[in-house]
């Protein structure tokens, strides 16, 4: 079954909070008891945030997935336009309706948001 809601998060260096902040997203998501997927993707973190991640990717295979892109280029070119991910063709955006915003409310976390997509009137 596809997921009916996907969850974006930007990263950059977020070693120190990565870990809690997502299984938060996560445990909420899952309390809404649709399928759902998160993308963690990565501004091209310099420290430990990428071994972390792959730890968590192990942990929830089927639902966490991470992206790691060269400086800028997650939110310059992935983001905006869709995304492809192994043999998944995501559809456009435009297609979906935001359903939630988790805003900086994590602790200590520099990312600016998160943000949650679900099915559209496409």
């Amino acid at each position: 079954m596809f997921p009916s809601i996907s969850c974006f998060v930007p990263v950059y260096n977020e070693a120190h909070t990565v870990r809690n902040n997502i299984e938060i997203i996560y445990q909420n998501l899952a309390r809404l008891k649709e399928p759902f997927e998160i993308f963690i993707v990565d501004d091209a973190s310099t420290d430990t945030t990428t071994q972390i991640c792959q730890k968590m990717v192990r942990k929830h295979k089927d639902t966490i997935h991470y992206l790691h892109y060269d400086l800028g280029s997650s939110k310059r070119e992935n983001i905006p336009r869709g995304l492809f991910f192994k043999n998944h063709l995501f559809r456009r955006r435009e297609t979906y309706r935001k359903v939630c915003l988790f805003s900086p409310f994590f602790q200590n976390w520099s990312f600016r948001h998160a943000f949650c997509l679900g099915p559209g009137s496409a």
